[in-house]
């Protein structure tokens, strides 16, 4: 699939400048650091065999899908939780536990044992290496509208700062999202680069705030032409170090 172009500052004297002021690079989570469909698809199977356990009456009558469908219903009754899918997946299981007759304490053991299968992720094969040279230099931080936790994944020891939906109390594309990990590491936003593989939540969000942000795209698809375009483009991280 032939790709719309892309200008390509990262190897010109202004984006060299630019690489002397970076303190700070920022990454989403799935499809950037780590494929994600096959880790989500296992987490709601090893779910709903313990629910089968704990809960027959329920997984009678719901499956994977069906639950997911009630948890889009509790997302749209209830609006100002929607960006926290861990809170809607609290609220989702909480309510069919009760119509079933089950106590509702088992809500959070259902989605403790979700999220410590949604936390086995494969990353990458060049994520690791980059991310090794990459922490020497910088400081690194995460930015998920997902519930990942990257402090229980195994690449726990190379970001100092995390940020989910969970803990921002918000989610991307919202600005807040990157004034907060700039917040905390103190810098100004054309100090930090973002690197994501949405378009939207990632891209133009992060140039919104005045952040430098690279599309990494990993899969070969286009980028949307009514957006503006991304400072660049990479197709995996080892293209980034050898620009840094």
């Amino acid at each position: 699939m032939e790709l719309k172009p892309l200008l390509h500052p990262l190897i010109t004297k202004p984006w060299m400048d630019t690489v002397s002021q970076i303190k700070l690079i920022s990454f989403d989570l799935d499809e950037t650091l780590w494929p994600s469909t096959e880790v989500l698809r296992k987490a709601e199977e090893v779910q709903l065999q313990w629910l089968e356990k704990k809960a027959p009456r329920l997984t009678l009558v719901h499956n994977i899908e069906s639950l997911k469908e009630h948890r889009q219903l509790v997302r749209k009754v209830y609006p100002e939780i929607a960006y926290n899918l861990t809170a809607v997946r609290m609220i989702s299981l909480s309510q069919l536990l009760k119509e079933f007759g089950y106590s509702l304490a088992l809500a959070k053991e259902a989605i403790n044992i979700f999220l410590e299968a949604r936390n086995q992720i494969t990353p990458y094969p060049d994520v690791i290496p980059v991310l090794e040279y990459l922490i020497k230099n910088y400081t690194l931080a995460s930015i998920t509208n997902g519930n990942a936790e990257v402090s229980q994944t195994s690449l726990k020891n190379y970001f100092q700062i995390s940020l989910t939906p969970a803990i921002a109390g918000t989610a991307k594309p919202d600005p807040d999202m990157f004034y907060q990990i700039l917040k905390k590491v103190r810098i100004k936003p054309y100090q930090a680069i973002h690197i994501g593989d949405h378009p939207t939540y990632d891209i133009v969000a992060a140039q919104q705030v005045g952040m430098h942000a690279i599309w990494i795209n990993r899969n070969e698809m286009m980028w949307p032409e009514e957006l503006p375009p991304p400072n660049s483009m990479i197709n995996n991280l080892y293209e980034l170090e050898q620009w840094l």
